[in-house]
């Protein structure tokens, strides 16, 4: 077969092209990563990635500072380089002791200031070895820290959207091995290079209202088909009540407030569920307007004085298997179960607002609810309602029908060291927290603000693994609880691996 000269060179071209691109990490990269996938050099049988931290030019100098010796596994082969901060030179060669003329190349590990040690610190107080390789994604720091403390990744900057002084919650991974996380009021989907996979912006705000319409928010979750869901809200406004007329009088978002003061009128901030799709099209919703009518809030107050209108979303859960979605309202104490995609509410745990009725009070301004295996419900208590109480994991059984009400089945207070007990009964009690169901039905939880705890706990009531996020106080010369709002768990190196590998870097 022949080609012209031109055909040729266009052919030459896109191969070396290809070639460049199939490098990873490309030439002259800087990574927020220490755990790498290499490839783009065709690797054969004995084919060894060697490793050498520094930059070097030949390979005699290259062959007398390699640290890391892996052998080639598939299309990429993946290690851990020991520090941040530095500069690292690597090859495929043909083997450990082979002369070999492999090209060299090089990448460096950024610096940051939340990967500062002597600054942020993700201290572990107990580990007995069940979870070693697990890892751990703490948003007040941005950082995911292996099961011995130390940082491996940290979330970048992106461009436009994302940066130091950003408000960063809920970084987890997908099923699709990607990241979604909340960044200021709007959901992103990245992967573990960084790169904008998806991006869902908050709605357009309310005329002169500094509310947005949707403003995304908590919770962010990717599902096995694809499809996104996030918590938003709608701002309605409400007359204030007086002594005549001792009753709230509720105007549509649409309709002009004949107030333009606002001086009779106060909002009112009622939750939504939001479904998307791949391509960022809104295909399901669910409004917590529909449910708490004004009846609803005639109960929340006292005669002739304006009641307590926020109903905050603060977590959501989708039971995939049984189709329903449970939602948690902290400001009333109340979960609710809502059948999907139907959006009827089906049952409400926690405190009643029904007049003549106290409802099930097993916690207090709870954050996180999710169903486990056994379809028990569960939540992270944040115990408000007791100013000596430390928050817990309250795991309850559904009532099976009308007559029967919903049971706490199963307990446990966040481990707090000693010392610090007196001093955090002190402080303002946490409203954040998350708690999640293991496929080895142990639990793992975040505490939060003001605690900073992580730790996971068998039913047994066992705790195997405990840290706690720390940042240092100059000021006082003393480590303190680092604000946060969620973590995330990885359980396995293995698992980490899927991450890294869907990306090219």
């Amino acid at each position: 077969m022949t080609y012209k000269l031109s055909t040729l060179l266009c052919l030459l071209l896109l191969a070396a092209t290809n070639s460049m691109a199939q490098l990873s990490p490309a030439e002259g990269r800087e990574l927020h990563y220490r755990i790498i996938a290499f490839s783009g050099e065709k690797a054969t049988t004995g084919s060894m990635l060697e490793i050498a931290t520094g930059t070097y030019t030949t390979a005699a100098d290259f062959q007398k500072n390699i640290s890391i010796h892996i052998p080639c596994t598939g299309a990429a082969t993946i290690a851990e380089v020991p520090a941040f901060g530095t500069a690292y030179t690597w090859r495929i060669s043909a083997g450990k002791t082979a002369k070999t003329d492999a090209t060299l190349h090089h990448f460096t590990t950024l610096r940051n200031p939340v990967l500062d040690t002597a600054q942020n610190r993700f201290r572990i107080i107990k580990n007995n070895g069940k979870y070693n390789g697990a890892y751990f994604i703490v948003d007040g720091t941005r950082c995911m820290y292996n099961s011995t403390g130390l940082p491996v990744w940290y979330l970048p900057d992106i461009d436009g959207f994302i940066n130091a002084g950003t408000q960063v919650r809920d970084i987890k991974i997908t099923p699709q091995g990607t990241i979604t996380l909340l960044a200021g009021e709007n959901a992103f989907e990245i992967n573990y290079d960084g790169k904008l996979l998806w991006y869902k912006p908050t709605t357009t705000k309310l005329r002169d209202l500094e509310i947005p319409e949707a403003h995304l928010h908590h919770e962010f979750t990717r599902y096995k088909n694809g499809h996104y869901m996030v918590l938003g809200n709608e701002i309605y406004w409400f007359k204030l009540p007086t002594p005549e007329a001792d009753s709230f009088t509720r105007i549509k978002k649409t309709e002009m407030l004949p107030d333009p003061g606002h001086k009779k009128y106060a909002s009112a901030q009622f939750g939504t569920i939001l479904e998307y799709d791949k391509a960022g099209k809104l295909v399901w919703s669910w409004k917590a307007v529909d449910h708490f009518n004004t009846a609803d809030l005639y109960y929340r107050k006292l005669p002739g004085v304006m009641g307590n209108l926020d109903l905050h979303q603060n977590a959501f859960y989708f039971d995939e298997a049984t189709k329903h979605i449970y939602v948690s309202f902290k400001p009333i104490s109340q979960v609710l179960k809502i059948k999907y995609p139907e959006g009827d509410v089906v049952n409400a745990f926690g405190k009643s607002y029904i007049a003549g009725e106290t409802g099930d009070n097993f916690f207090c301004e709870q954050h996180s609810c999710k169903r486990s295996k056994e379809g028990y419900l569960y939540v992270f208590n944040n115990n408000l309602c007791d100013s000596l109480a430390i928050p817990s994991i309250v795991m309850m059984k559904e009532p099976a029908n009308n007559n029967e009400r919903l049971k706490k089945i199963w307990e446990f207070e966040v481990p707090v060291e000693e010392a610090q007990k007196n001093e955090l009964r002190s402080l303002d009690k946490s409203h954040f927290g998350s708690v999640l169901e293991l496929p080895d039905m142990n639990l793992f939880a975040s505490a939060c603000s003001p605690y900073g705890n992580v730790f996971i706990v068998n039913r047994s009531k066992e705790v195997l693994f405990h840290a706690v996020s720390e940042k240092y106080d100059s000021s006082s010369n003393k480590w303190n609880a680092q604000p946060t709002y969620r973590a995330s768990f990885i359980a396995s190196r293995a698992a980490l691996n899927k991450v890294i590998v869907t990306h090219k870097n």
